[in-house]
């Protein structure tokens, strides 16, 4: 089934919650609505920039979901776990690169546990 504008409007509205709920603000997020294949939806970060797209599938399986608040609530389950995804995208960028000095990842660690104090 194909997701629709108000579905990706649901997505992208809970995922700009979230961010401004977890102070991500310094990230450029770009959002795409596009086939991503098998995957339901997805972020790409580029963590020296500070920028990130996430997508949502336009091919979701809607059919377990007769009712529209139970559709909503996995929608916003997917921004969530994509959010973050965003949320640990410094500290997973410093750990892909090949080298990386242990102050730029000690920085990256310590910007990760200032936004979870505020969290949690």
């Amino acid at each position: 089934m194909k997701t629709k504008k108000k579905d990706f409007d649901i997505f992208r509205k809970e995922c700009r919650r979230l961010i401004d709920d977890w102070e991500l603000n310094g990230w450029s997020v770009r959002f795409e609505h596009k086939n991503i294949g098998n995957r339901e939806a997805a972020m790409s970060v580029n963590g020296e920039d500070y920028n990130a797209t996430i997508a949502l599938n336009t091919e979701l399986e809607f059919g377990s979901f007769k009712e529209e608040k139970r559709k909503i609530a996995y929608l916003k389950e997917l921004a969530k776990h994509e959010t973050i995804h965003l949320l640990l995208g410094r500290l997973s960028y410093c750990g892909e690169c090949r080298w990386v000095t242990d102050s730029e990842f000690n920085e990256a660690e310590e910007e990760l546990v200032r936004k979870l104090i505020k969290i949690i």
